[in-house]
């Protein structure tokens, strides 16, 4: 046999060096890559070969994995469906991929996706699985599962239901709750944009389009209600928030919505309305009975009290005058009496005034608070200042009893609380409003007293000005008096003429 010559030992050196430069790059490429490798037996099961990255998955050595078989690295409780399926892919030849629990050398568990393939392996045939690590894929799965479900009662509870509409593929997807609030079984049907037309109610289907073409115009969310018709012909209000997602570009490309079925608290408002109606009634009538009865009492008094008093006065001035002057006893006597008698009418004067006023009948409201204000001054010594308007108001005979009423009540309070030695009175007309303002510079009352008041004399302020659709707001600061500010609508004519 010839010895080979230089040149064929060289190419023999090259062809080993070629060789094992091969080998070490397989080797480099199966122990780094990003999955683990795992060579198994197809009838054992047992591990024949493993690369360094499935050493560190599992927390073993190649020594340690080359002793261990599939058995080994999954939970107990999961053996019986897991070897299962290793028997089934053992007998399949096609390649597959499942998701398995692992575990660790340490005992802790993680999820992997397998995929399995076959490859000769040192002249056998071996089971050959690429194992990766999908625990966070997994988890983040779960969190959104328990996401959805999470959503999905709330809307339920809610009553609210979301969709969107895929404008560029015209496609559309209903959450569960939306099926239900049209009266269908949640996936029932595929959702679409016509099918939602024709649940509309067919007298809010234009102004539903409408909306719907001006909300696509628009950079804003937009929101408007309709009438529902469910599937069993009950009719329901939808209530619908809506935003417009845009591309680069601006174009339309996404419509979002939610949907929520607003009917009971429509019906529940409805019936506030009413009750809130029914008490304004039943308040305006209260109070104009209680203004009907203290007119009957002046009435009374005026006619009868009053004239009576009068009269006696003028029988006492004629009996005086009989008197025999010789006598001082009668006639100090006398004198006292007809002093008596004239406190007496004095009082029923006050009286059938505070009752009420002949001025806000006669001259009306701006005459009657002016008379009011000096007259508080004249009795209290507290000074006033009194702006006004300097006509007389069209007001009803509801709206200037009120008003009055409230200033008499405030003036009466800056008497009995305040400690003050000013007052402030404004009437003033804004706009379609009239305002009514005392203020005084007394010790000022606290936001704390104000809602803790339970004085007649300030739940009747508040029941006169809501029955004429106002209110009234008192504030006070510490030193530095009290403001009783209240305000009514005069564009409209309120209650009735008594």
């Amino acid at each position: 046999m010839d010895k080979p010559d230089q040149s064929d030992k060289v190419i023999l050196d090259q062809t080993l060096e070629k060789l094992y430069e091969s080998e070490q790059h397989y080797r480099t490429l199966f122990d780094n890559t990003t999955c683990g490798l795992l060579f198994a037996n197809p009838e054992t099961g047992e591990f024949l070969e493993c690369n360094r990255r499935i050493c560190e998955m599992l927390g073993y050595s190649k020594e340690e994995l080359k002793q261990l078989s599939v058995a080994d690295i999954h939970p107990e409780e999961d053996l019986p469906w897991v070897m299962k399926e290793f028997r089934r892919l053992a007998n399949s030849e096609k390649s597959q991929s499942l998701n398995v629990t692992v575990k660790r050398k340490d005992g802790d568990i993680f999820y992997a996706n397998i995929s399995s393939f076959w490859i000769k392996y040192e002249g056998k045939e071996c089971l050959v699985g690429a194992f990766l690590d999908v625990t966070g894929n997994k988890k983040t799965e779960q969190a959104l599962r328990e996401q959805k479900a999470k959503l999905a009662h709330a809307q339920k509870l809610s009553h609210i239901g979301s969709w969107e509409l895929d404008l560029v593929n015209d496609v559309e997807h209903w959450s569960d709750e939306v099926f239900r609030i049209f009266g269908y079984a949640p996936q029932t049907f595929t959702p679409s944009e016509s099918r939602k037309l024709e649940s509309v109610h067919p007298d809010d289907r234009s102004k539903f389009q409408s909306h719907i073409r001006q909300g696509l115009k628009t950079r804003e969310k937009f929101e408007f209600e309709f009438r529902l018709l469910r599937s069993n012909n009950e009719v329901r209000i939808v209530r619908s928030l809506n935003e417009v997602i845009r591309d680069r570009e601006g174009e339309a490309v996404l419509l979002l919505g939610t949907l929520q079925d607003v009917t009971q608290r429509r019906q529940t408002d409805a019936q506030l309305r009413r009750s809130h109606e029914d008490l304004r009634r039943l308040t305006g009538y209260l109070q104009s009975a209680r203004e009907n009865e203290r007119i009957s009492i002046a009435r009374a008094i005026h006619d009868e009290m009053a004239q009576s008093l009068t009269a006696q006065k003028i029988d006492m001035v004629r009996l005086k005058s009989m008197l025999p002057r010789d006598v001082p006893l009668l006639e100090e006597l006398s004198e006292e009496v007809l002093q008596s008698i004239n406190q007496t009418i004095s009082s029923v004067q006050r009286i059938l005034t505070e009752l009420r006023p002949a001025l806000l009948d006669d001259l009306g409201l701006v005459a009657a608070i002016e008379w009011q204000v000096i007259e508080f001054q004249r009795r209290t010594g507290i000074q006033y200042h009194l702006v006004l308007p300097d006509d007389e108001l069209d007001l009803t005979l509801d709206q200037r009893t009120a008003l009055f009423r409230i200033m008499q009540e405030s003036l009466s309070n800056v008497l009995r609380h305040s400690n003050a030695d000013t007052v402030w009175v404004e009437l003033i007309v804004d706009g379609h409003w009239l305002l009514i303002s005392i203020i005084d510079n007394g010790k000022g009352i606290s936001d704390l007293e104000v809602l803790g008041s339970r004085s007649f004399g300030l739940m009747g302020m508040h029941e006169r000005a809501y029955i004429l659709g106002g209110n009234v707001n008192i504030h006070g600061k510490e030193g530095k008096g009290t403001n009783v500010s209240t305000r009514i609508p005069i564009n409209i004519k309120q209650g009735s003429e008594n």
